[in-house]
């Protein structure tokens, strides 16, 4: 019987009848479904760390945060050392060397 079928085979002609269709272009993934879902989840997962740090951010920045907060009246107010270094290059004055801290008794 193997021997009758490798003889059928020699002598038999084949034919291609439908040639393989491919497709033009890929069912998945879809490109830009995943490109707008992952600028989606990370615009989202940007703004609730936002979210996150500012809700847990416990500064007192201004002369009314102490005053509603601490309910006491504010003595003293220092700047910060980027405030007085703008506040030096619009003077004018040496923003090189950066603001200098003087005390005295």
């Amino acid at each position: 019987m193997v021997s009758d079928m490798n003889h059928q085979t020699e002598n038999a002609e084949f034919r291609i009848l439908d040639p393989a269709n491919l497709p033009d272009s890929p069912s998945f993934p879809n490109p830009l479904f995943f490109s707008l879902g992952g600028l989606a989840v990370g615009l989202v997962l940007g703004l609730g760390i936002v979210a996150l740090r500012e809700v847990r951010d416990k500064t007192l920045r201004t002369e009314e945060d102490v005053e509603f907060f601490l309910q006491l009246p504010t003595l003293a107010n220092i700047p910060s050392v980027e405030g007085a270094r703008r506040h030096a290059a619009a003077a004018g004055k040496g923003s090189s060397e950066g603001p200098r801290l003087v005390a005295s008794a």
